[in-house]
């Protein structure tokens, strides 16, 4: 069954390409231009993940993140940063986000994230991956223990 795949990113090009990537893997894409439609159609569409931008007009990817935690009808979605803006991993673990892909357009190496985030659905583990980068790092232990990795 393909997954329900929300992708909030300010640039039409990033959406295009990203999404394009996903709908051929066979998952079903929402796009969101901005954080606060993305707030939206994360509590309208209750997708599976969620890939945001950390950089968005009206509010940020660390905004739209908080705000998704704050809410008991997004609190345990599941959110990748995808992102050309560089973000400690830590930082990001620490915010609630699930993984981390740094925007260079290895279709592969997407795709492997997203799979492998997906996979990861409901464990608490953090995934983190750059298109430059071999395999995906994969935390040994649940997001709770983040500051021991």
């Amino acid at each position: 069954m393909p997954s329900k795949i929300l992708l909030i990113d300010d640039n039409q090009d990033g959406r295009t390409i990203y999404g394009t990537i996903l709908r051929r893997a066979g998952h079903e894409v929402i796009d969101a231009a901005d954080g606060e439609e993305g707030l939206r159609f994360a509590r309208e569409h209750a997708p599976d993940l969620i890939l945001v931008e950390l950089v968005l007009p009206r509010l940020d990817g660390w905004e739209v993140m908080r705000r998704l935690r704050a809410s008991p009808d997004t609190a345990g979605a599941e959110v990748i940063a995808v992102t050309a803006e560089w973000a400690h991993p830590l930082a990001l673990l620490h915010a609630g986000f699930r993984g981390f892909y740094y925007k260079l357009v290895r279709p592969d190496a997407f795709l492997e994230t997203v799979e492998g985030c997906l996979a990861l659905r409901g464990t608490g583990r953090f995934l983190a991956r750059r298109s430059d980068e071999g395999p995906p790092l994969r935390s040994p232990r649940p997001m709770e223990h983040a500051g021991t990795l």
